[in-house]
């Protein structure tokens, strides 16, 4: 949770000190060649980190050191090649769109960091070595930060600035990549990992990558002033999804390790209280920062950037939805490669419906970009949710009756929080967060007593 929220973190300030230093046309060109960095290690490095993270465990789980040295070594061959390929085709589809040699090569170190970075954290977590990749998530990215800074304050004005990011990325790979070992004759796990990766690589394009698109799609719409206001809403927004990352990249890990050894119940209440906790700490974030979109965009972004505050309820909302059904998107895609099909499909799927809103409400300029985007989410959320609520018989029925209330609520006060002065709108955030606690006390207690219970020994 310290990692990945050190590195969300980092990510918010970077482009809070793009925003405020070079404006929001700088910030929609540096959004967009961060983009298709984003989208480009979307294609292989994600789904590798997941495989590693995922097998590694598992194997962890069964005690079998020889095959967790050949599913690291089968990986870290592939990661490194196709990397290499993937980030040459980003560096040369931003050269020949914008024609700029400088910020292409930045977009391959950008792709190919990311790609690393991916990987090396998905083979520590599945290693369960996670104090070393929060130590190296917390080094490398303050370096990165204060190089964006120095850059920043030297003059440059375009992509170059996320050269620092890069070599952050880059140098956390390298410091944990894994060793030359020759992997074990994993046959038939070598097809069953390999799968794994194409289809995990499926599922997040359509989900992490539909958002990255949205992003390319404001561009596209409304140029780049447009897209920094965009981008601008993406930063206030996605450090929502913190919690939810952090508890992903360790949950998934456990629930592989917890079905490897054969412990199904194990595996159904992880999922459990992983849903609760999340749903019960995301909802009342996300409805403060809804009421209070217009006073926090004025003061973390200052003047130029009023359209901001438009696309925050939607980008909130899909990033509440996308956080609250990660437990149940890891519970479907550990057990089996049908749950990675079901999950990339549906990813695929609601990807497409964003698109197709977004072309049939093209008329309606780039408003229309965050409403498609909240509702290709809005799909590839819940249908993960109903499968595992059906197959483990969750007693979710109040839970999310809570859930759909409170979104209800929220967004019937929408028009009203955009008026309302700020006097009004601090306790009107007071009640909601103290109605939602009185409605989740159940659940508040119940996650209490099975995290007492899981610390205790033995």
């Amino acid at each position: 949770m310290l990692g990945v929220g050190w590195q969300g973190l980092v990510r918010l300030l970077t482009t809070f000190l793009i925003g405020r230093l070079a404006g929001p046309a700088v910030l929609g060109v540096v959004s967009a060649a961060n983009a298709v960095a984003q989208i480009t290690t979307l294609l292989y490095g994600a789904g590798a980190g997941s495989a590693a993270s995922k097998y590694l465990a598992a194997a962890r789980g069964r005690e079998d050191q020889g095959e967790m040295h050949g599913v690291a070594a089968l990986l870290r061959q592939r990661v490194l090649w196709v990397s290499t390929m993937l980030a040459a085709g980003a560096a040369g589809y931003w050269y020949l769109t914008e024609g700029s040699a400088v910020s292409a090569v930045t977009v391959a170190l950008l792709a190919a960091g990311l790609t690393g970075w991916n990987f090396v954290r998905g083979v520590l977590f599945g290693a369960g070595q996670v104090r070393r990749a929060t130590t190296l998530d917390v080094v490398t990215g303050a370096l990165g930060l204060i190089g964006v800074l120095a850059v920043l304050i030297l003059g440059l004005r375009s992509p170059v600035v996320l050269v620092p990011v890069a070599l952050g990325y880059l140098l956390f790979a390298a410091m944990s990549w894994p060793r030359a070992l020759s992997p074990s004759p994993l046959v038939e796990l070598g097809r069953e990992v390999g799968g794994f990766v194409v289809l995990a690589s499926v599922g997040t394009l359509g989900s992490a990558g539909f958002l990255q698109a949205s992003l390319l799609a404001a561009r596209a719409v409304a140029g780049d002033a447009a897209a920094g206001h965009y981008s601008a809403a993406m930063a206030l927004a996605t450090p929502m999804s913190i919690m939810a990352a952090g508890l992903g990249v360790v949950l998934f890990p456990s629930l592989a390790r917890a079905w490897g050894a054969g412990d199904v119940p194990g595996f159904r209440r992880q999922t459990d209280i992983a849903t609760r906790v999340l749903i019960t700490a995301l909802i009342p974030v996300t409805a403060i920062v809804v009421i209070l979109r217009h006073p926090i965009v004025a003061l973390v972004w200052g003047e130029g950037f009023e359209e901001t505050a438009s696309f925050l309820p939607f980008l909130l909302t899909a990033i509440l939805v996308t956080g609250m059904s990660a437990p149940s998107v890891s519970a479907i895609t550990t057990v089996s490669q049908r749950g990675m099909r079901i999950s990339a499909t549906v990813s695929v799927t609601g990807a497409a419906l964003g698109i197709l809103v977004w072309l049939l409400g093209s008329s309606l300029g780039i408003r229309i970009v965050p409403v498609g985007y909240l509702v290709g989410v809005a799909l590839i959320a819940v249908v993960p949710i109903v499968l595992v609520w059906r197959r483990d018989r969750h007693a979710w029925g109040l839970l999310w009756g809570r859930v759909v209330l409170m979104i209800a609520v929220v967004a019937a006060a929408l028009p009203w929080t955009s008026a309302a002065p700020l006097a009004w709108l601090l306790p009107a955030s007071i009640v909601v967060v103290a109605a939602w606690g009185a409605m989740s006390l159940t659940d508040i207690r119940a996650a209490a007593r099975v995290l007492r219970r899981q610390r205790q020994p033995g």
